[in-house]
């Protein structure tokens, strides 16, 4: 497992990420690539774009962490802070579309306070922890953790 880690994604993983967030979806962004396409423009070109460039786009890929073994990406975490000015932001009208996805979203956001809550007080998943566990493989919290998650558990440890 030492060549598996997290790390920030790039412009060059694009590609990816538009397939990751489609399967994420279950096919909704495609859907609303689509409404934005051209005759014969494909809903993943579309979405590269916004993923590689739209740094307002919550898609932008600055806000995605991508799981990666021998440099084959396995998976990714799309988040972001939801500011005040993007909450004040009118309802579209695909609003109806996206709800489950928001309340997917939601739900998303309350296992990541619950993950976050047990790395502040130093309860690690085994995935997450430096030491084997019976039964399982781990990975040292130093590869699994974004940079920023490291320095604000080490700050909460410190006296």
């Amino acid at each position: 497992m030492e060549d598996f880690c997290i790390r920030h994604a790039t412009r060059d993983d694009s590609s990816s990420l538009a397939i990751l967030a489609d399967m994420a979806t279950r096919r909704l962004v495609s859907f609303l690539w689509t409404q934005g396409a051209s005759d014969g423009q494909s809903p993943f070109e579309i979405g590269r774009g916004v993923i590689r460039d739209s740094k307002n786009s919550l898609l932008h890929h600055s806000h995605w962490q991508i799981a990666e073994k021998s440099g084959i990406i396995l998976g990714g975490l799309n988040g972001y802070l939801l500011t005040e000015s993007a909450r004040a932001i009118p309802p579209v009208a695909a609003a109806a579309i996206v709800e489950p996805l928001n309340e997917l979203k939601a739900l998303a956001l309350a296992l990541a306070l619950a993950l976050a809550l047990a790395l502040a007080l130093g309860i690690f998943p085994p995935y997450l922890s430096s030491r084997k566990h019976e039964g399982s493989r781990s990975v040292k919290a130093s590869c699994a953790l974004p940079r920023s998650w490291r320095k604000a558990h080490q700050h909460m440890k410190s006296p």
